[in-house]
């Protein structure tokens, strides 16, 4: 059997490592495409996403497509530097806010557009989905009640876990936590965010159920919304650039809160790694 020809993109958002695939394929065969293109004998990447198209009607007809059909935050800013780079966006002209220049996108995961900027000091800005529920909850790890923000998403659903320091250990428990819980079938992701509020520190994790992949990222757009949320939710305050650090470096949220609404923005830069042929068995 000949192999499949794969054109893709590779980006660094953050350490957060993506491969964009801008050739077409059947919908069937993302994960398995990604499965391969995962694997660090391959292109070694921690997510896939795939776009399904770059035309343009009123900004509202890009979209992208996550192999798990999962939203991603890191993904979305890759996607908007792809667009960047082949000058199908503009960057806003921050000297003057009325010429600001939203670009709306549709990302797998989420129901509604998403609105995107491309600033000229090479930060790129998502809009997040908002929460539909946050709550406190007891998770038991290590044979003891650990207290948890759960936050809920359209299509996915985080954990922020306060914490001193992480280890081996801990990381552990919380793999096998997330690989022996029953999760709704609605759920494309389960992110476990292990947060050290004291200096600012983002560990997380993603667990992808369609494609059974757990990963504990460089850095994670989304997580960092959560920490945004997780932030609000506790001191009934909003917040203005949140610098939330992580393995892979930083990753900037903004967040509005009123009446139990949580509205977030991440900002984030991503550099081009390389692009090219990927072959598929």
């Amino acid at each position: 059997m000949s192999k499949r020809r794969v054109q893709f993109s590779k980006y660094n958002p953050t350490g957060n490592m993506t491969v964009l695939v801008h050739s077409e394929h059947n919908r069937t065969e993302y994960a398995e495409i990604a499965n391969q293109m995962m694997q660090t004998s391959h292109i070694c990447c921690e997510q896939v996403g795939f776009i399904e198209s770059v035309r343009s009607k009123n900004n509202q007809n890009f979209k992208l497509v996550m192999s798990g059909n999962e939203f991603c935050g890191n993904a979305t800013i890759s996607f908007l530097h792809y667009l960047n780079e082949q000058h199908l966006i503009k960057a806003t002209e921050q000297l003057n806010a009325s010429k600001q220049q939203t670009t709306q996108i549709q990302v797998s995961g989420r129901s509604d557009l998403v609105d995107c900027k491309v600033h000229n000091d090479g930060y790129y800005e998502v809009s997040m989905p908002q929460p539909q529920c946050v709550d406190q909850v007891q998770l038991t790890l290590r044979n003891q009640s650990i207290t948890a923000t759960r936050i809920n998403y359209e299509s996915y659903l985080h954990y922020v876990i306060p914490i001193n320091h992480t280890s081996q250990e801990l990381q552990q428990e919380i793999e096998q936590f997330v690989r022996t819980t029953q999760w709704e079938q609605s759920l494309k992701t389960i992110g476990i965010m292990l947060f050290n509020r004291k200096e600012q520190y983002l560990t997380p994790l993603i667990y992808l159920p369609e494609v059974h992949s757990i990963i504990w990222e460089n850095s994670c757009g989304s997580g960092t919304a959560s920490i945004g949320v997780f932030e609000a939710y506790h001191t009934k305050r909003a917040s203005e650039s949140l610098v939330v650090h992580q393995p892979g470096g930083h990753i900037i949220v903004s967040t509005n809160f009123g009446r139990n609404n949580y509205h977030t923005t991440i900002k984030g830069k991503v550099t081009s790694v390389a692009t090219g042929t990927a072959y598929i068995e």
